[in-house]
């Protein structure tokens, strides 16, 4: 699938939102400062806080699949934040594409030389698991 990246539009936060479907996900993919639910009107600026870049990924009739993000930590560093790839879209290897875009692009436009990538931290393990 031949893919293009371009910077959001409209339509794209209109698709996003319908890929959010409660508290629990929102706050996975664009962590707490982002309270659920959203009007897709405020999403563009609750998303560029800062001096944050976005992108969508999208499929050659144009249809949003994937949305990512990246500002800078500090002069050296970027942060790759609220990546996330449509649910029919997952499991192929789309969010290593765009996360790769995302790096080439940070590079490319910042004098970036790491970039970051926060996971959430892992439940405890129970007990009866040795």
């Amino acid at each position: 699938m031949h893919l293009l990246f371009r910077v959001p539009e409209t339509t794209d936060y209109e698709v996003l939102i319908s890929w959010i479907s409660d508290a629990s996900i929102c706050a996975r993919w664009a962590g707490p400062q982002l309270r659920f639910p959203f009007v897709v009107e405020e999403l563009p600026e609750l998303l560029g806080v800062g001096r944050v870049h976005s992108y969508s990924m999208v499929a050659p009739d144009n249809v949003l699949i994937g949305f990512g993000q990246f500002w800078n930590r500090d002069e050296k560093t970027v942060h790759l934040g609220r990546i996330i790839v449509a649910p029919h879209k997952r499991g192929h290897g789309l969010g290593t594409t765009l996360c790769e875009f995302l790096l080439a692009e940070a590079a490319h436009i910042t004098n970036a030389e790491k970039a970051t990538l926060i996971l959430l931290p892992i439940p405890s393990i129970p007990s009866w698991v040795s």
